[in-house]
């Protein structure tokens, strides 16, 4: 398989709290696709690093991890938690 040249590809970002933020990245790992979705957070300089906690799929997952966030959202709604 042949990986696109444009990975990593960031492909969103928001701010978690002050220092913290997340991000999805579509990327590679051992030539295989991935998504990862991080938390990083931002150094005394200003920096932004990533931190251990988040996930790394196989591609391949995308469409199940998409499936069981909705699924969350609605839960989520259904019991006024957003």
């Amino acid at each position: 398989m042949t990986l696109p040249d444009c990975l990593p590809l960031i492909i969103t970002e928001w701010d978690k709290s002050k220092r913290d933020g997340v991000r999805v990245t579509l990327d590679e790992y051992r030539g295989q696709p991935t998504i990862d979705i991080r938390v990083f957070y931002e150094t005394g300089e200003g920096v932004r690093r990533p931190s251990p906690k988040g996930i790394t799929l196989g591609v391949r997952h995308l469409s199940s991890l998409a499936e069981a966030t909705a699924q969350a959202e609605v839960k989520a709604r259904e019991l006024d938690l957003i």
